[in-house]
């Protein structure tokens, strides 16, 4: 159940959150972000905590359709291509670049 999972998210990424040294944002990237429904759930809770989120996916249609619906996170929201097939590194996303790394029902042995 998709919820379920969500919602252990988020109560993980407040965990976090409330651990933050005062003035300190976080850096997050969301692999395989699809349609959305992860991010939606966690955004709000990162709203005051995130310095950069970084939404990705394999298709550019999902960037394109998840602008639009995040655009009251705009100040921090990034859309990127990335499949996680391949090596990172050579799509242009740096090793230790982020603090959070979110990934939901996408990566499979």
């Amino acid at each position: 159940d998709s919820r379920f999972y969500n919602d252990a998210l988020v109560a993980a990424v407040e965990s976090v959150v409330a651990a933050l040294p005062p003035g300190r944002l976080l850096c997050v990237i969301e692999v395989g972000a699809g349609t959305g429904g992860t991010a939606a759930s966690v955004l709000p809770s990162l709203e005051l905590s995130c310095a950069r989120y970084t939404f990705t996916d394999v298709s550019e249609v999902f960037l394109r359709q998840a602008e639009p619906r995040f655009a009251r996170f705009a100040r921090f929201m990034q859309y990127e291509l990335l499949n996680i097939d391949a090596d990172p590194r050579l799509q242009g996303f740096a090793a230790a670049q982020f603090d959070v790394a979110v990934a939901t029902n996408v990566l499979h042995a």
